[in-house]
């Protein structure tokens, strides 16, 4: 037999079975509920993982999801910068599959949210009270910190 025929039996092979194991690959993405990580969900919807031998569930996050991806409770996750930095500086081993959500200096949409009724009107109104972040250190623990910093808020 030919090298090339031996080559070609061979990549029959590897298509052959290497599609099979793909075909039974299960998938678990953690993403926060916050629309920039919407596409995970549209891409199950669409068939995307599935046409590519890909059963692929969501779980929805509020922090910790380093520590998930780390325990295989994930295979997939939405970790901010800050909180990567942390987990791989401790020992994690994480790798960055690509980016996601981008915040700039120049975006001015970012806000807290308060409740009816709840006296807060104003970034001054904080003065005294405790608000609630999904991790110390992760991104809304330092937009909210930015926030304040910047409406002059100590």
């Amino acid at each position: 037999m030919s090298i090339w025929k031996t080559t070609l039996a061979g990549v029959a092979l590897s298509v052959t079975f290497g599609a099979a194991a793909i075909a039974q690959t299960k998938i678990t993405i953690g993403v926060p509920p916050v629309p920039e990580f919407s596409l995970p969900m549209i891409a199950i919807e669409k068939g995307y993982f599935e046409e590519n031998g890909i059963s692929a569930k969501i779980q929805l996050t509020q922090g910790g999801t380093a520590a998930a991806l780390q325990s295989g409770s994930l295979h997939i996750g939405a970790v901010g910068s800050p909180g990567l930095i942390q987990a791989t500086d401790s020992g994690l081993d994480l790798v960055v599959v690509a980016g996601g959500a981008v915040a700039s200096v120049e975006d001015t949409h970012f806000g807290i949210v308060s409740g009816v009724g709840s006296g807060i009107n104003s970034p001054a109104d904080f003065v005294g009270k405790k608000v609630g972040v999904p991790a110390i250190g992760d991104f809304f623990h330092i937009m909210s910190r930015e926030w304040f910093r910047v409406n002059g808020v100590d």
